[in-house]
């Protein structure tokens, strides 16, 4: 006597199949959604950013465009928009609110030279209390001359 042998159609898939699928889907879509999450984030800060030293380099710029027509001595006009808040360790500081932002402005003068001074621009989003943009440059004010007896 042969054995019957009973055809079985295995061309459907299981439940098993099926639920493991999906958790396998789900995993991936969650390391997905989290990566793009992540990537807003970092994206949201990153835009801060450029846009505080975008205008951290706007007023730096303006100022030293106006500094060459002041002498070193007389730069309150140049910073009338700025208020004098103290000294700090030889530099002078400066503030400003302007919009969603606010400025710290330090100035020293050189040993060097009395018409160049060390100006250091700190911008700050109102929302945010870490630093945004950091600008550093070297101002050249009007020579004032010195004579000589």
């Amino acid at each position: 006597m042969k054995p019957i042998l009973i055809k079985r159609n295995e061309e459907g898939l299981t439940l098993v199949e099926i639920v493991a699928s999906i958790v396998l889907l789900m995993i991936l879509l969650t390391i997905f959604i989290n990566f793009l999450n992540q990537s807003a984030k970092t994206n949201k800060v990153s835009q801060g950013t450029v846009n505080a030293t975008y205008i951290a380099q706007t007023e730096i710029e303006k100022l030293y465009q106006k500094s060459e027509d002041y002498f070193y001595s007389e730069r309150a006009p140049l910073l009338d928009s700025y208020e004098l808040i103290g000294n700090e360790n030889e530099w002078e500081l400066w503030t400003k609110s302007e919009a969603d932002f606010e400025f710290t402005l330090k100035l020293q003068q050189t040993d060097e030279f009395d018409h160049l001074s060390h100006v250091v621009l700190e911008v700050k989003h109102k929302d945010d209390s870490k630093e945004n943009a950091l600008m550093q440059h070297i101002f050249t004010w009007k020579e004032e001359i010195h004579e000589e007896p």
